[in-house]
């Protein structure tokens, strides 16, 4: 159950069962000074009939007014706090966080909403340097890898050829072929990490 249900059933139950103590003990206490005062029993039954008629009036405008007031009373709580969950689902994944700002008026810019909206904007932020240092981490490694791999790539092609090195024997050339295979293996791994890193910020275009 959500929450501002939750305040007006809890609420409405106090009223109800704080209104019927009250009424009982007022129904008591007013037959007894009634009984005690020499009237006749019609009497004090048409004016028990008549104190009941104007308790039930009195108790349905202060329902109403009390409802209204737990109604307004749920909306100022629950309002921010809906507004807080929008703020948060509307964040794009692969993208930098977006901190979060609900208006409040002047009486409630100091309440609990606020302190959480302040304690998960710094989180927000702390996440978003992390994710600033991840991808300046990768792509410091990715450069730095590419680098070198580009000069053994480089010379294990030239060792193929024969007309720039020289002829090789069997076991050379397998050994060129073996540096030759695994260097471009690693080339791939790289270029898959920095697909992995347009994929993370949806720059990833695909042809189909």
């Amino acid at each position: 159950m959500k929450l501002r249900p939750k305040l007006i059933l809890t609420f409405s139950m106090i009223f109800i069962i704080s209104f019927v103590t009250l009424s009982y003990n007022a129904h008591t206490t007013i037959e007894s000074a009634l009984l005690s005062s020499g009237l006749s029993d019609e009497q004090v039954a048409s004016i028990l009939s008549e104190v009941g008629i104007s308790t039930l009036i009195i108790a349905i405008i202060i329902g109403i007014g009390a409802v209204l007031v737990v109604f307004w009373v749920s909306s100022r709580i629950s309002s921010p706090i809906r507004k807080l969950d929008s703020n948060l689902k509307s964040q794009r994944v692969g993208q930098l966080l977006r901190n979060i700002e609900i208006e409040r008026s002047s009486i409630d810019k100091d309440d609990e909403i606020s302190e959480v909206t302040h304690t998960i904007n710094l989180m927000i932020n702390r996440l978003n340097k992390l994710e600033l240092k991840k991808e300046e981490l990768l792509a410091i490694v990715t450069h730095e890898l590419k680098t070198p791999l580009a000069s053994m790539l480089g010379y294990a092609q030239i060792l193929e050829k024969p007309k720039l090195i020289g002829d090789l024997n069997p076991k050379q050339e397998k050994s060129i072929k073996i540096i030759n295979r695994n260097v471009s293996d690693l080339k791939k791994m790289i270029i898959d990490l920095l697909d992995s890193q347009k994929l993370d910020l949806e720059k990833m275009r695909f042809e189909y």
